[in-house]
C-alpha cells in the first residue's frame, strides 16, 4: 500500500498527459484498482489518465450497470446475475473492497465532467441465453441515448464489442457513431476482411502473434488498431513497435510512471 501511494504521488508531481501515452486503461485499471468501480476511474483521473475502456451490461428492469460479469459474485460475494435483476438491488451491492457496482450512468456523468479523451464502452452482449436476438435493440438503444446525451464534443467515445449483434444494429441504426471490434487472436488478413465487413472504424486484437505488416494492412484499410492484454510496461514497447494505435492496459499508472522516465 505505501509502494503504490508513492508511486502515485510521484505520478501527480509529473502532470504528464496520458492521452499523449497512447494507452487506456482496461476496466480502469484492474490490475491496480478495484476494477470498474467509480472509485478506479477517479483515481485514474487524479493522476491524469482519462483513456478508458469498460464494460456496460443490462439489468432485467433496463438499468444500464458497469460491470465485466454477469455474475455479481466474484467481485462482491453475492450469487446474482445482473441481467435477472433489478437495477437498484444492484447498485446496492459493494465489492470486497467497500466500493458500489455503479450503474452506467453515474460512470458516464463522471466522464463527461472530466471530458474523458477516450473511452471503449464495451457492449456485454456475448451470452445469446442472457441477451438473445431480440433485446439487442433494447439494449443498443439504451446506450446510444445515454452516451450521445453526455459525450462531449471533441472526444473519442466508441462502442466495442465481442458480439457482432451489437456493432451490426448501430451501423445500421446509429452510423454516425465509432464501433471497434474486439478478438482475441491476432491481426490477419481476416480479421481485417471482417472487421470491413461489419463496417466497424477499429480492430482491439491480441498483441500476441500480430505482426506490423497486418498493422500495416489494417490502417491501409482505415481501420484504427488497438492491442491487448497489457500486463506488463513491455507489452507498451511491442504494441508501439508493430506500429498499433493503443494498448488496453491493466496498469495505467505504473505505465505512466514508466513511461516518464523515457
Amino acid at each position: 500500500m505505501k509502494k503504490t501511494f508513492c508511486i502515485l504521488l510521484a505520478l501527480v508531481s509529473l502532470g504528464l498527459s496520458a492521452s499523449a501515452q497512447g494507452f487506456y486503461a482496461h476496466r480502469a485499471g484492474r490490475a491496480e484498482n478495484d476494477e470498474n468501480t467509480l472509485q478506479a476511474f477517479k483515481q485514474c483521473l487524479s493522476v491524469g489518465v482519462d483513456r478508458f475502456e469498460t464494460d456496460i451490461r443490462m439489468a432485467a428492469d433496463g438499468t444500464l450497470i458497469i460491470s465485466h460479469d454477469a455474475n455479481l459474485k466474484r467481485r462482491t460475494g453475492f450469487d446474482g446475475v445482473i441481467e435477472q435483476m433489478k437495477g437498484k438491488d444492484i447498485i446496492k451491492k459493494k465489492t470486497y473492497l467497500g466500493n458500489r457496482i455503479p450503474s452506467a450512468k453515474a460512470l458516464v456523468k463522471l466522464l463527461a465532467s472530466k471530458k474523458a479523451s477516450y473511452v471503449e464502452f464495451e457492449l456485454k452482449t456475448g451470452e445469446k441465453n442472457l441477451y438473445p436476438d431480440s433485446r439487442i435493440p433494447e439494449y443498443c438503444e439504451a446506450i446510444y441515448a445515454l452516451v450521445s446525451k453526455y459525450q462531449p464534443q471533441g472526444v473519442r467515445w466508441v462502442y466495442t464489442s465481442f458480439d457482432h449483434r451489437p456493432l451490426i444494429y448501430l451501423r445500421e441504426h446509429h452510423p454516425e457513431v465509432l464501433t471497434g471490434l474486439i478478438n482475441a487472436k491476432p491481426v490477419s488478413k481476416d480479421l481485417i476482411n471482417l472487421a470491413k465487413k461489419l463496417g466497424v472504424n477499429q480492430l482491439d486484437a491480441g498483441v500476441k502473434g500480430t505482426t506490423a505488416k497486418a498493422v500495416e494492412a489494417a490502417h491501409k484499410e482505415g481501420l484504427r488498431v488497438c492491442l491487448w492484454p497489457g500486463a506488463k510496461p513491455q507489452d507498451y514497447y511491442d504494441m508501439k513497435a508493430l506500429g498499433a494505435d493503443a494498448m488496453c492496459t491493466d496498469i495505467p499508472n505504473l505505465l505512466r510512471l514508466e513511461l516518464s522516465g523515457k
